[in-house]
């Protein structure tokens, strides 16, 4: 009897969003600052977008991992 673990998909997720979240918040501090909001905002808007295509990209992962594990 054979048993194969595949991704744990929460952790991959978390894990994407954390470092789209930090590289969002890279990516605002190495950006110019824009006159219409704040910096504070700029850091907001960034790490939110961050968020949200990091857990994508990590969901993608573990899909991708997961794949062969079923097999």
């Amino acid at each position: 009897m054979s048993s194969t673990r595949g991704p744990v998909f929460s952790r991959f997720i978390t894990t994407g969003a954390v470092i789209g979240a930090l590289l969002g918040c890279l990516a605002s501090a190495l950006s110019g600052a824009a006159p219409s909001y704040g910096t504070l905002a700029a850091y907001g808007y960034f790490a939110l977008i961050g968020v949200v295509l990091g857990g994508v990209v990590g969901a993608v992962v573990a899909i991708v991992l997961d794949r062969p594990a079923r097999r």
